[in-house]
């Protein structure tokens, strides 16, 4: 759980599967009462497993794939809906899940939402996707498949909200008060998924597969900082932090650089903004990766202040951000910090001769190059490679073919 954010993603759902095996070895995808374990013994054991699941199913969309290969059956039950109090390991009777609210509300919801991950197998390109309906050539999504992946949402929208109603309470706590903010987040993101496409916010500024990516990553890092602001003040600002999508938001900044115009620029220049006041150890650009990060920041905004001068008629005020980066690092080197416009290019446009390229695969959006330790900076910002195919849907989720 430590590593994300400070590791290879794909080194880490590397070693998650390792985790899954020794698990599998000590039993744990059995459940504790078909072993004739204890009730306490019982418990624990499906706690660390749903975790694992939880992880796996995270790392693996983070790395482009679909989940592990987990164990071919397995029965381990979910933890049940109860207080660490109620836990006794000397305990001899079958623990009894509590109605209403318990310290175990966003387990709970973590786990459905693993559980269907890993029954939904190719959902990540179909969330990618800038238009499903139509994607056309080899791997391309039938109708019936479309369908398919809308009722499973659907479904785990319905089940989600069951979930929250039944065993949240905002009056128990700040825990349940977060749990109560997800239920809108649920409808909200459930709605853009299965809407259809020219329904979506910002539909009319995505016209090819970098347009879609971006979009993506600018409502990714919206939802991240509105996160951490809206439960910082319930004690819970690490949590946000925990998931806070760095990679994405070092795409978009470097998207920036020649993405000026439009209701989805605007709101990345308020999402950084917002960013760089929440994680202040951005600043520090001894980190290679925060340096270049700003690198890039600081290139954007040059961009910007042309674009602006125009507009306005005089020399915008930069953000603070801007302006503090700029006296931490007055000379930046921007030859190296040079973005690349190949994501910016026809490719997957209508006229694209390939077919496999008419949308932007999951690791193209989160490959390797975008590990801030382990990428080669020099390169960095070069989002596919002239004529390669998008990696995600030749053959939904069997990528990725990228070095890492």
């Amino acid at each position: 759980m430590s590593l994300q954010n400070r590791y290879n993603r794909h080194a880490t759902w590397i070693l998650n599967g390792v985790v899954i095996r020794i698990a599998q070895k000590m039993g744990l995808h059995r459940d504790g009462e078909a072993l004739g374990l204890s009730p306490f013994d019982t418990e624990m054991r499906r706690r660390v497993w749903w975790q694992i699941i939880m992880l796996d199913a995270k790392y693996a969309l983070m790395s482009g794939l679909s989940h592990s290969h987990l164990p071919r059956s397995w029965d381990t039950k979910p933890p049940k809906n109860i207080n660490d109090a109620d836990l006794y390991p000397a305990a001899t009777e079958p623990i009894q899940d509590r109605e209403g609210p318990t310290e175990m509300i966003m387990i709970i919801l973590s786990n459905r939402l693993a559980q269907f991950l890993v029954d939904t197998p190719g959902i990540e390109p179909m969330m990618l996707m800038s238009n499903p309906e139509s994607f056309r050539g080899p791997g391309a999504p039938t109708k019936e498949q479309i369908d398919f992946y809308k009722g499973h949402v659907s479904e785990l929208a319905r089940d989600m909200l069951a979930l929250i109603d039944r065993y949240n309470d905002p009056s128990a706590g700040p825990l349940h008060e977060v749990a109560a903010e997800m239920r809108d987040e649920i409808i909200t993101k459930v709605q853009e998924l299965i809407s259809p496409h020219r329904e979506r916010r910002y539909a009319d500024e995505i016209h090819t597969p970098s347009d879609n990516a971006f979009s993506v990553a600018v409502q990714t890092t919206e939802h991240g900082v509105d996160q951490h602001w809206r439960i910082r003040q319930k004690g819970f600002a690490w949590y946000a932090r925990l998931h806070f999508q760095l990679h994405i938001f070092q795409y978009m900044v470097s998207q920036l650089c020649y993405r000026t115009t439009g209701e989805l620029v605007e709101k990345a220049w308020e999402s950084v903004v917002r960013a760089y006041e929440l994680y202040p150890d951005l600043f520090d650009v001894s980190h290679k990766a925060n340096y270049h990060l700003a690198s890039f920041l600081l290139r954007a905004w040059k961009t910007r202040e042309e674009v602006l001068r125009g507009r306005l008629g005089h020399v915008p005020e930069p953000p603070v951000c801007v302006a503090k980066l700029q006296a931490i690092i007055p000379h930046v080197d921007e030859a190296k910090s040079e973005p690349s416009t190949v994501a910016a290019t026809d490719a997957g446009s209508p006229g694209s001769k390939d077919p496999m390229a008419t949308d932007q695969g999951l690791d193209q959006l989160l490959g390797s190059y975008m590990d801030g330790d382990s990428a080669d900076w020099d390169m960095w910002g070069n989002m596919v490679p002239a004529g390669s195919a998008m990696t995600a849907f030749g053959g939904f989720g069997m990528g990725p073919t990228t070095e890492w």
